[in-house]
């Protein structure tokens, strides 16, 4: 018996779904955890309760692996905050996730997302930071 490959939408499709979510609910929820299993639990609470857009911090064991597993079973609407480099953005993005949150402005991580087109919220405090977002291309 042959299996069925699940066919998975595209990383633009992902970002158009995503930013019709960020419009429509306006809220992301975000979740930081010591464990995996306690971010499940929750994120499978926060789901049953109507929330569609939740994210798991990069530090989280075991994120890559979930996340992956996420991506072949079809799963949307799970990004990654906390991130600090282009790398960790890298890695978020190569294991599924279908957004990006930082704290602070980073070409890196900016950029990455942008050539993904994947979903990024880039912390800028000052006009410069501003500024800077925009010439490294954030939208």
């Amino acid at each position: 018996m042959q299996k069925r490959l699940l066919e998975l939408p595209s990383n633009k499709v992902i970002y158009s779904d995503t930013i019709a979510l960020a419009e429509k609910e306006k809220i992301f929820l975000l979740l930081k955890s010591r464990n995996l299993e306690t971010f499940i639990e929750s994120s499978s609470h926060a789901r049953e309760r109507g929330f569609e857009l939740i994210g798991i911090h990069i530090k989280t064991p075991g994120l890559k692996e979930y996340l992956k597993s996420l991506k072949r079973r079809g799963g949307s609407g799970f990004g990654v905050f906390g991130v600090s480099s282009g790398k960790e953005a890298r890695i978020a993005i190569n294991a599924g996730a279908s957004f990006i949150f930082s704290a602070h402005c980073d070409r890196g991580i900016i950029r990455r997302c942008k050539s993904e087109t994947v979903f990024s919220s880039i912390g800028c405090l000052t006009p410069t930071e501003l500024a800077a977002a925009n010439e490294f291309g954030a939208k």
